[in-house]
């Protein structure tokens, strides 16, 4: 997967909430992460590999995991979980996510099904995203009534 590189249905990050540069959490770092978990909800779905650098290289989570959850993974997860239930709500069922190990190194893969029904998935309940190849687009007004008009069925059968 990390060898076929970024697309529609799949995205890279280096971390969850660390800014590289700076060491600090970060809020945005996290936005980003969930951003793309709601543009592969409200397209076609697709993965997440969070610990991966945008040229496919294997950074890991660990830096992360040791300044911001006492060295235990459970924490990162814990706090990744949460993010996902208070800022992308009631979707639980369509994002898995695990924390696997590739070259001695932690990342977390996030995967996603693809939203059918409704209109869609709001991120903090208010912004509404899309997978566009190979990046994450904003949505609004005439053209986000469009898009849902279009990709949306309005019930389950």
């Amino acid at each position: 997967l990390i060898a076929q590189g970024e697309s529609d249905v799949v995205e890279f990050k280096e971390t969850f909430s660390l800014d590289l540069k700076s060491k600090t959490k970060e809020t945005y770092m996290e936005t980003s992460c969930l951003k793309t978990i709601c543009g592969f909800l409200n397209s076609n779905g697709g993965t997440l590999l969070i610990g991966i650098s945008d040229k496919g290289g294997i950074i890991g989570l660990s830096e992360e995991i040791e300044l911001f959850h006492k060295k235990n993974l459970d924490n990162l997860l814990k706090h990744f979980k949460n993010k996902i239930t208070h800022r992308i709500q009631g979707f639980d069922d369509f994002i898995s996510y695990k924390a696997i190990s590739i070259q001695k190194k932690i990342i977390i893969e996030v995967s996603t099904k693809a939203i059918e029904y409704g209109i869609g998935c709001y991120l903090d309940g208010k912004d509404f995203y899309i997978r566009r190849n190979p990046g994450t687009d904003k949505l609004e007004g005439k053209e986000l009534v469009k898009y849902n008009d279009e990709h949306f069925k309005k019930e389950k059968p």
